[in-house]
């Protein structure tokens, strides 16, 4: 996946120029929740034109992203042994350890406790 949007961003540099901006506070502040209308001014774009050009940069919704960039973060919490699931959870945005682990599973097919005991 990395490697297709790096593809992808130096295809459209000038759009991924645009979206700097909000992709640094997506992978800076990810534990917070920033909405489109949030993100698409801090690019100065509309919200539809901030969607489509962040779906064609990066291949992706914006909420996709973020998400990504939190389980991400998840698996090295919990792969370090410091970290219980809820623990993992809460670091990386997630008030409900079991919505998490809904969510971890549909991004990686398995649930939290199985990916730590793999």
């Amino acid at each position: 996946r990395y490697l297709s949007g790096a593809g992808r961003m130096l295809r459209d540099g000038e759009g991924y120029g645009k979206l700097r901006a909000a992709k640094r506070v997506m992978d800076e502040d990810f534990c917070h929740d920033h909405g489109v209308p949030e993100l698409a001014a801090l690019c100065e774009l509309s919200e539809t034109h901030f969607r489509r050009l962040w779906q064609r940069v990066f291949g992706m919704s914006p909420t996709a992203y973020l998400r990504s960039r939190r389980i991400a973060r998840a698996k090295d919490l919990l792969l370090s042994g410091v970290y219980s699931v809820s623990e993992a959870a809460r670091e990386v945005g997630y008030a409900d350890a079991n919505y998490f682990a809904r969510v971890f599973r549909t991004e990686t097919g398995l649930t939290p406790s199985e990916f730590m005991s793999e």
